[in-house]
């Protein structure tokens, strides 16, 4: 019976297992831009974030994607500093989030 619960939802909406990413959420909501280790990285506390997420059907004005000074510089200090080298230098991931291209 939980994993029917799981399948039934309403009609128009997201089935409830759906994960929101966070970082992809922030940028879309205009708190920073995503980085070269594909961290948020936001004008106030660069990488060194906290956020939560609370879903609702309020209809609310959307914030601007953010517009301001470049944050990540591509000085690959991330790279460098990876303890697991899980962060290559010569190869990136492209998307295309709300109209703006991301890499």
């Amino acid at each position: 019976q939980a994993d029917q619960a799981l399948l039934d939802h309403r009609p128009g909406q997201a089935a409830p297992d759906v994960m929101v990413h966070q970082r992809i959420a922030g940028f879309l909501c205009g708190l920073g831009e995503i980085g070269w280790s594909k961290m948020l990285l936001t004008p106030q506390f660069g990488p060194r974030n906290r956020f939560g997420i609370i879903l609702t059907e309020a209809e609310l004005e959307p914030d601007p994607i953010y517009s301001g000074p470049q944050l990540c510089n591509r000085c690959y200090a991330c790279v460098d500093a990876c303890p697991g080298h899980a962060i290559p230098r010569d190869r990136s991931v492209k998307v295309v989030l709300a109209g703006h291209a991301v890499e």
